[in-house]
């Protein structure tokens, strides 16, 4: 075992809404993709459930595509919350913020 973490997948009925927005949009996934700041590749693999999005690129799909408000809830509830990425801010004191 490598500790590599296998990726979230999406419900099928997040990824099939994403793909249902895209099309209602008349965007085709490469369009998609430029507009949200993702690749074609990971846009593809959101559609079919391979993957979850991160709550980042939850933010550039909401402002790509027009979703109801139960598929934006159904989105945001199936995001990775940090994606294994580097955050600074992690273990950062509160106190000193305005």
């Amino acid at each position: 075992m490598t500790g590599a973490r296998e990726p979230r997948t999406l419900p099928p009925e997040v990824a099939a809404s994403i793909r249902q927005c895209r099309l209602d949009a008349g965007l085709s996934v490469r369009e998609a993709a430029r507009r949200a700041g993702i690749s074609p590749g990971f846009w593809s693999s959101l559609e079919s459930g391979r993957r979850a999005p991160s709550l980042g690129t939850v933010v550039g799909l909401l402002r790509t595509l027009s979703f109801t408000d139960q598929q934006m809830e159904a989105l945001c509830m199936s995001a990775v919350v940090d994606a294994g990425r580097y955050n600074p801010f992690r273990d950062q004191p509160l106190t000193g913020r305005a």
